[in-house]
């Protein structure tokens, strides 16, 4: 009967995270995020920082991610592809000129607030 449950349980989270990734996949500025092993906790990230009105430039983000964290360069390559694919834009930092922080773009905010429905 446990593994019945288990079993179960399983199958729903199964479900769940193939509507996270239909969801993710349905919007072209979004679906690129899903291109890299990070690229939904970095999606995720984003959305956070956001939130949190927090200051986040590239470094900040990369030291964010805590599963499958590329190379430095790598990242900095994939957010400018990100940028390129208007799946995130770069805005001054309010605290300091030269930081350009790290937004997810218009569009990518809606497909993340239809994740959290």
């Amino acid at each position: 009967m446990a593994k019945y449950k288990l079993m179960n349980k399983l199958i729903n989270y199964f479900k769940i995270m193939d509507n996270i990734i239909d969801i993710i996949g349905s919007e072209v500025s979004t679906k690129y995020f899903l291109s890299k092993s990070y690229g939904i906790e970095l999606m995720l990230l984003l959305a956070e920082f956001e939130k949190d009105n927090a200051d986040n430039g590239i470094e900040d983000t990369y030291e964010g991610i805590k599963f499958y964290r590329p190379r430095r360069a790598a990242f900095s390559s994939f957010c400018n592809d990100l940028e390129e694919n208007g799946s995130i834009k770069y805005i001054v930092s309010s605290k300091k000129k030269s930081k350009k922080i790290i937004r997810l773009s218009e569009s990518s905010k809606e497909i993340v607030n239809q994740l959290k429905r």
